[in-house]
Formats: C-alpha cells, sequence, structure tokens
C-alpha cells in the first residue's frame, strides 16, 4: 500500500508541478489568442483538483502499476505517455472541433505536452513506488 501512496504522491508532483509551469507560461500564450472571452482570468480550483486527482490515479493504475509488476520502467514512460497522449488529445481535438479558431497547430503542442507530462509523471511513480518496495 506505500508503494503505491509513493507512487501516487510522486506521479503528482512531477506531472502537477510541470503542468503549472505550462499552465503559467506556455498556455496563455498559446491559448488566449482563441480563447478569448471564454477563459475565466484565473483557475476554478475545484474541477482542477477532480482533474488531476483522476489523471494521477490513471496514471498510478494504468502506467505505474503494470510497469511494477513486470519490473520494467520502460512502461511505465510508454503507458503514461500513451495515457496522456490520450488525456489531452480528447481535449484538444474535441476543442477544434466545436471551437472556432482551435486549430491543429494548438493541438498538437497540447497533445504533445500531455503525452510528455503522462510519461514523465509516470516513470517518476515506478522509481519512487520501486525503491519503497525495497
Amino acid at each position: 500500500m506505500l508503494k503505491y501512496a509513493g507512487a501516487y504522491l510522486a506521479t503528482a508532483v512531477v506531472f502537477v508541478g510541470l503542468d503549472a509551469f505550462w499552465l503559467t507560461f506556455i498556455g496563455p500564450k498559446l491559448y488566449a489568442p482563441v480563447q478569448g472571452v471564454l477563459l475565466t482570468g484565473g483557475v476554478r480550483i475545484g474541477p482542477a483538483i477532480a482533474f488531476y486527482l483522476m489523471m494521477i490515479a490513471g496514471l498510478v493504475f494504468l502506467a505505474v502499476r503494470p510497469a511494477l509488476a513486470s519490473g520494467q520502467a520502460s512502461q511505465a514512460l510508454v503507458s503514461g505517455a500513451a495515457l496522456g497522449l490520450v488525456s489531452y488529445g480528447t481535449y484538444a481535438l474535441t476543442n477544434q472541433a466545436i471551437m472556432k479558431g482551435w486549430t491543429l497547430s494548438m493541438s498538437l503542442p497540447d497533445m504533445a505536452w500531455g503525452t510528455l507530462i503522462g510519461g514523465l509523471g509516470s516513470t517518476a511513480g515506478y522509481f519512487v513506488a520501486r525503491w519503497l518496495s525495497k
């Protein structure tokens, strides 16, 4: 149980930390020109917390746990990256489908970002859980 709590915490620190950087420094430049009036001007903390709780749980369950069973860090990296791509792709491509001005040039960086942080977060979770298992 401790190894999964550690995996969750490590995954969360890396994933949320990197995403906070993206949302603070890159997101405004990427999204604001198109989303304009749709942006709240701040963060609605409830939905943000709900997303991160679910996303981190998904990364631990679908990427870290199977990687621990196989003993392969690369499995955590690849599975976490895949979940990040699917999650961020769902958001970006849905926006592209329904929002005026949302283009592929906005979707691709967002999807790449989700892929990167999903993989890195899961890999961090894997190594912490493996360390706690010893």
